[in-house]
């Protein structure tokens, strides 16, 4: 099977890039539109995610709250959090 990345973004545009240039190296994509969306996936027993790249600033549930729901548990695949709006701030605390 192959490898899996979710792509979380709300911005379209942003997340079809991803999507083609992630495919364009060999792996499967999932992508979610929210961080509800993305935390309804990776709490799925069977989600077979291996990286996600995670959005920081999106309306509702943002990345970082994301990050604080998924911490600790087990099975939850690496994540590269990415922002458009980044500070040293943000970075530290993701």
């Amino acid at each position: 099977m192959s490898q899996r990345v979710l792509v979380v973004d709300d911005d379209p545009a942003q997340r079809r890039i991803l999507e083609e240039v992630i495919k364009r190296f060999g792996y499967e994509t999932r992508s979610a539109t929210s961080g509800d969306q993305a935390i309804e996936i990776l709490e799925r027993p069977d989600h077979a995610i291996n990286l996600v790249l995670l959005d920081l600033v999106m309306p509702g549930t943002d990345g970082m709250a994301v990050l604080k729901r998924l911490a600790g548990k087990p099975g939850t695949p690496p994540v590269i959090m990415q922002t458009a709006h980044g500070s040293i701030d943000h970075a530290i605390g993701a």
